[in-house]
């Protein structure tokens, strides 16, 4: 939904009046300055915290970084039909915004927070809109196999569905970080519904998560709750180890002549499982190019004189992935 309920809608309608055509004329833009101070839950002013106006859902207006009295004052102007906006701030929500403006530090310590009411430029040319940040907690947890034992170096991804304030769920990223030695691991996440997600090469896939961030329903979890400016702990994830990797029967080639602008083309070989998924990544000179990801790739003119080579990956559920690597028989003519 882009529009409240009560929107002008006959802007730029064109209506018939006898013979005559006659065209409703056009509204102007709506321009409107709001300002205010941001402060943290103890009521102290909250400096280089960023304040975004957008519409819904995430189309940025104005943004503007808090000064050292908490204080930050936005220049809005919306498009002739669309007077409402939202007020934001700390999070990712300058990123959300799509300005040129990114999260500052002080931006990360803080959960993400809209005004539970739009802001109607229409009816002022200043309004005034306080607004508190609530300090993000830590999430902690311990990774481990099936029989106990700590997993360390897997990727641990936290996601949380939060209230930012406007009556809704809305996913937003928590924190990314490997587990130690131990298996221990320790994320900084906003308040709200929390999951994570663990990964690492050589095992299952595993999420702790009812239906936070967009997961499916893994385990017969209750929501997992991140409560506000306090810590969470015993969110413990179990790997499952991978069973054997996926097995090559004849190895890939490449086919076709390597010259500028002919098409060479990767030939995958075969694979146990037959169902397994195959995905290309093609280098020259052993460096990938970006973005050359299709079964199919033609050399540059900058390419002459070069090997071009391919990486063909199989996977399948349950088992590791594996790669196989083969080059052109010549160098690019």
């Amino acid at each position: 939904m882009r529009r409240p309920s009560v929107v002008l809608a006959l802007a730029g309608v064109v209506s018939l009046v006898g013979s005559v055509v006659v065209a409703a004329p056009a509204s102007a833009d709506t321009r409107a300055v709001v300002r205010g101070v941001v402060s943290d839950s103890a009521g102290k002013p909250v400096a280089g915290v960023s304040v975004v106006a957008r519409e819904v859902p995430f189309d940025g207006r104005a943004a503007a970084l808090t000064d050292a009295a908490g204080r930050y004052e936005l220049d809005v102007t919306t498009p002739d039909d669309f007077s409402y906006v939202n007020i934001c701030v700390g999070g990712d929500q300058a990123l959300r915004a799509g300005s040129t403006l990114r999260p500052t530090s002080t931006d990360l310590v803080y959960n993400s927070y809209c005004t539970p009411h739009y802001v109607n430029l229409a009816t002022a040319p200043e309004h005034v809109v306080d607004l508190t940040v609530y300090r993000r907690g830590t999430l902690r947890g311990t990774v481990s196999d099936p029989s106990g034992a700590p997993v360390a170096g897997a990727k641990v991804v936290g996601c949380v569905q939060f209230d930012g304030g406007l009556g809704g769920d809305f996913p937003d990223p928590g924190d990314t970080t490997t587990t130690a030695a131990d298996g221990t691991y320790a994320l900084s996440m906003p308040a709200g519904r929390v999951g994570v997600t663990v990964t690492k090469t050589g095992y299952t896939k595993s999420v702790y998560a009812d239906t936070a961030c967009g997961n499916p329903r893994y385990d017969p979890l209750p929501p997992t709750i991140m409560p506000k400016e306090k810590d969470l702990t015993g969110i413990d994830v179990r790997l499952t180890p991978q069973k054997a990797s996926v097995t090559a029967g004849n190895i890939p080639f490449v086919a076709g002549t390597p010259k500028v602008g002919w098409t060479l083309t990767a030939n995958p070989g075969t694979w146990t499982p037959t169902t397994a998924r195959i995905s290309y990544q093609w280098a020259v000179d052993g460096a990938p190019v970006a973005g050359a990801t299709d079964r199919t790739f033609v050399p540059a003119a900058s390419h002459v004189g070069a090997r071009v080579s391919v990486t063909v990956t199989a996977r399948a559920t349950g088992l590791r992935a594996s790669s196989r690597t083969v080059a052109a028989k010549q160098t690019v003519a």
